[in-house]
């Protein structure tokens, strides 16, 4: 027999981001709240909150979606996140930063700007 106070209830999240987005909105009705409600609370916009959902990355949403589920949001979305639940930061964040040696216009020859 199970003692019912030592087993811990752990939410089996869906990796497959249509499941996990369905999954987070059926949890979010439970506590009586919707994705266009956390949209209005938050100031975004609905999609905003639904691309998050499909695993899009958005910090803000992301944090707010696993604080009103009630799991941690390296859990939730546990692809943005390292082993030592660090936050993995998007490869065009990484991409936007242009160094010297870089080429700054589409042409080969400078003297043609």
């Amino acid at each position: 027999m199970v003692d019912m106070q030592t087993k811990t209830l752990t939410p089996q999240i869906p990796e497959k981001p249509a499941e996990r987005r369905a999954w987070i909105k059926f949890q979010l009705e439970l506590r009586g709240t919707t994705f266009t409600g956390l949209a209005a609370e938050l100031g975004v916009t609905l999609q905003a909150v639904s691309n998050t959902a499909f695993g899009r990355p958005n910090n803000r949403v992301e944090a707010r979606l696993a604080q009103e589920i009630g799991v941690p949001q390296a859990a939730l979305f546990s692809e943005h996140f390292d082993s030592n639940g660090q936050r993995i930061r998007a490869l065009s964040a990484r991409r936007r930063h242009v160094t010297p040696s870089t080429p700054t216009h589409n042409v080969e020859f400078p003297e043609a700007c």
